[in-house]
């Protein structure tokens, strides 16, 4: 009997873990929020920790899964089996990667949670940021789970939405970076606080800070101490404002966690090259007069309506530099961004810009021979196969030299990514 009740235990513990619950998941708007999807992912070093599913073809979101920065916003997670571990949420505007192409995903946090099994399936309240830009975006949900310390599972899943905001920032305005690689892959060297080592054993969360540092709400102070244990450094706002123009916080080192290297990072692509260097992008911020240059009305989304960011001079809509230099600026033509003043939650959500496969992008720089870049920048040191923002090809060389003098890098200028080979 002793041993039937052990194996069945057994079971329920293979089969039962957690999931999010709302906003509804890219698995449960197919199959419904009901829908079993609570196993944890390959470890957070996986492709899969950046989201567990990819996005419908067609770009949709469900229609639930609309908010209005500034506003109330519920998040509502299961867990079947109660582990001991805390949870927290970010959103991306890559919102159209796929398959292994979810790597490149950057995100930024807007809320933590300790003990996320002390409130299991209920409504867990936040303020959806006024600063967060708007447009489609993804949620992003994840869980850590302590039970098995100091091995570790991890849990995540995406939410497609539609965010309405009157901010006139833009995604590339709020500091972001890849969840693949974040956490360390388990807690052999205490990076994450131990459940079971009783009332002397030190308490605290792991992760990285809100995106709004400072910011009293969501829960971001369990994570606002850059000399408490276990926190991340990450690039943030130097305010909640969000002002584009401000300097960052430096993300010279990761103070108590350094995260592993990413495994299995796919190989960028090398699309013709249209130009060898980055052109001025117009001020984000600029007033949105409503004008809607007839351009907008004919540029390729996936849904067919009128672009509401830029139309690149190839005809495909989307906020990148390749988008803005030489294209036409549709961001009177919708709230992307926003007008001064909050438009209301839309009946016909604008479309999701296209992710375009015929137009050209700046290919990676591979080892050039000779380069000339500013030193002092005290970059991150890390081996192996690195992807980590940077804003320029320079800090990318000098990083991968620091590590080895004959590394190999690439470097991806619309994305800011730089990958150090064999460092």
């Amino acid at each position: 009997m002793i041993t039937i009740l052990v194996f069945s235990s057994l079971i329920v513990g293979g089969l039962s873990h957690g999931r999010l619950l709302f906003p509804t998941t890219r698995y449960g708007a197919i199959y419904g929020s009901g829908a079993y999807e609570n196993n944890p992912v390959s470890g957070s070093d996986g492709v899969d920790f950046a989201c567990r599913n990819d996005p419908q073809q067609d770009g949709s979101y469900p229609a639930e899964n609309s908010f209005t920065a500034g506003q109330q916003m519920n998040i509502r997670w299961g867990l079947s089996a109660e582990h001991v571990g805390d949870c927290a949420l970010y959103i991306s505007y890559d919102y159209y990667l796929s398959g292994a192409n979810k790597a490149y995903m950057e995100f930024f946090k807007i809320a933590q949670w300790e003990d996320c099994k002390s409130i299991n399936n209920q409504d867990n309240a936040i303020t959806l940021p006024d600063w967060v830009p708007a447009g489609r975006a993804v949620f992003r949900w994840d869980w850590v789970a302590l039970h098995v310390y100091p091995t570790l599972e991890f849990y995540t899943q995406c939410a497609d939405a539609q965010i309405v905001s009157s901010s006139g920032n833009l995604p590339q305005d709020i500091p972001s970076y890849s969840a693949v690689g974040l956490y360390p892959v388990d807690s052999s060297n205490g990076e994450f606080r131990n459940p079971w080592g009783g009332s002397s054993a030190p308490y605290f969360i792991t992760g990285s800070p809100c995106a709004c540092a400072d910011s009293p709400d969501n829960g971001c102070p369990l994570v606002a101490d850059p000399s408490g244990a276990g926190y991340i450094s990450v690039g943030t706002l130097a305010y909640c404002g969000g002002d584009p123009t401000a300097t960052q916080r430096p993300t010279t080192e990761r103070l108590q966690t350094d995260p592993p290297t990413v495994s299995a990072v796919p190989s960028p692509t090398s699309p013709a090259v249209p130009s060898p260097t980055s052109p001025v992008v117009p001020s984000p911020t600029q007033p949105n007069d409503g004008s809607c240059p007839s351009e907008c009305a004919t540029c390729n989304t996936w849904g067919g309506l009128s672009c509401t960011d830029w139309c690149s001079k190839w005809g495909y809509c989307g906020y990148t530099n390749d988008h803005i230099v030489e294209g036409t600026d549709c961001r009177g033509c919708g709230s992307s961004p926003a007008p001064p003043t909050p438009t209301a939650d839309p009946t016909s959500p604008p479309a999701p810009t296209a992710d375009p496969t015929n137009e050209p992008t700046p290919a990676p720089v591979v080892n050039p021979t000779e380069a000339s870049c500013a030193s002092g920048n005290d970059l991150e040191k890390r081996t192996g196969v690195l992807v980590k923002r940077m804003k320029t090809e320079c800090e990318c060389q000098e990083k991968c030299a620091e590590d080895a003098n004959t590394a190999i890098y690439a470097y991806l200028e619309d994305k800011e990514h730089c990958f150090c080979i064999g460092a």
